[in-house]
């Protein structure tokens, strides 16, 4: 049945690069493709890892493309649509906005590196990755434990993505080489920093696919030769962090039976059979009703760390099932579907409306898109923008887009020029 998977991710992925190339939505089919792929090899080469091959049917599957392709139709359909050069962003406006992204940024690495310093104590990153998952490693908010600096600490970890491509945006567009531009790019390593506070690797990962998504976008703009420091530090990072990725996965799983390198395979591909895990298990009823998909309207819903606590199953809760089963494990299939095909229309009517003003939303709609867009890609591998508090920042940050380009005035609308 994961063949189905593959044919249609690659049908999607060739219809997008006939007509508008490897772009930055070519590229987040691509990483599901890659996912399909990877399941597929699992079947192959690891068949007796895979305890309920029955789970697997050509309704789960169908069911999964079917909920996959709602939430990212309106986001690929505009990032096929998206050209740098005509995006209206007065300097003024990304000035003060960039400013901002790096004071959250900044506030949150500074936390984090006193947090790793309590993770080295462990000595082994599994023994630090148990005691997270036991919540024993767990401190309070930034919040409560720097007050108001502690606000724009937890927005770091979150908008890292923005951080990137504001990053690319002045270093490789508007070819600026002021100390904002060397902010933005130390800013856009917050989430792998981040995630070392738990002893995770995801970030890590989520830090070099929001490179790959933005050199996608700004390509055309990007001199490997003129850029030679940028390139080199940028090489440094994928080696320590390779690095770091190697030291967490072998110390969690250097007991596993079957190694490290599976682990790695499973990582990218187990998604894709463990949805089927989920449709099966939570068809009808979800670990909670409908009402904790909305958080802003009815509060914040206690997750515990250990899933498998919260609801009874023959499986391992904490794992990776995209986005898709995300939602399905939380409010069953068909509170699910009706989900997302409120948040296809409303996203297709969007992003593809042709507004009077587009000069005025031009920062504002790029950083919705941006948002949305890293829903899908963290999505790859889970859903995790439940938080009440999480979802306030990042409509804050798009309000805040919003207000920093109306304070300008018409003039400052058109389109920049290269400087």
């Amino acid at each position: 049945m994961i063949i189905i998977y593959i044919l249609f991710f690659s049908f999607w992925l060739r219809f997008i690069y006939k007509k508008y190339g490897f772009n930055i939505s070519a590229f987040l089919v691509s990483l599901y493709l890659t996912g399909s792929v990877l399941c597929s090899a699992i079947m192959i080469f690891y068949p007796d890892y895979i305890e309920h091959y029955d789970r697997i049917t050509i309704a789960s599957v169908s069911t999964h493309i079917i909920i996959l392709f709602l939430m990212m139709y309106p986001i690929i359909s505009y990032g096929n649509s998206i050209k740098i050069e005509n995006l209206r962003i007065s300097k003024q406006s990304l000035k003060i906005f960039s400013w901002f992204i790096v004071i959250c940024a900044i506030s949150c690495i500074t936390i984090s590196m006193i947090d790793i310093g309590k993770i080295m104590l462990y000595g082994d990153f599994r023994q630090a990755r148990e005691a997270y998952m036991l919540g024993e490693l767990d401190t309070d908010g930034p919040v409560k434990r720097f007050g108001a600096i502690g606000y724009f600490a937890a927005m770091g970890k979150l908008i890292s993505f923005i951080a990137t491509f504001l990053f690319f945006y002045w270093k490789f567009y508007l070819r600026n080489n002021s100390i904002l531009t060397m902010l933005l790019f130390i800013c856009s390593f917050t989430v792998a920093i981040d995630n070392l506070t738990i002893a995770g690797r995801d970030g890590i990962v989520r830090c070099i696919l929001f490179y790959i998504a933005n050199y996608t976008l700004f390509k055309k703009y990007i001199n490997i030769k003129r850029h030679k420091g940028f390139a080199f530090s940028i090489l440094l990072f994928v080696m320590a962090g390779g690095i770091f990725f190697s030291a967490i996965s072998s110390d969690r799983f250097k007991k596993s039976e079957r190694g490290v390198f599976f682990s790695l395979i499973r990582y990218g591909g187990e998604q894709f059979y463990l949805f089927s895990y989920n449709y099966q298990r939570f068809f009808n009823d979800g670990m909670d009703p409908i009402e904790t998909m909305f958080p802003l309207i009815y509060g914040d819903q206690y997750v515990a760390h250990d899933l498998n606590k919260r609801a009874r199953a023959d499986y391992y809760l904490n794992t990776f099932s995209t986005v898709a089963g995300s939602f399905v494990r939380r409010i069953g299939v068909i509170n699910t579907i009706l989900i997302v095909s409120l948040g296809f229309i409303t996203l297709t009517t969007i992003f593809s409306r042709k507004h009077k003003f587009t000069p005025k939303i031009g920062l504002a709609r790029m950083t919705a898109f941006l948002i949305l867009y890293e829903v899908l890609l963290l999505g790859f591998f889970y859903y995790m923008h439940y938080s009440k508090r999480l979802q306030l920042y990042l409509i804050f940050c798009v309000i805040f887009a919003y207000f920093t380009t109306m304070l300008r005035s018409k003039k400052h609308n058109a389109l920049l020029n290269k400087v």
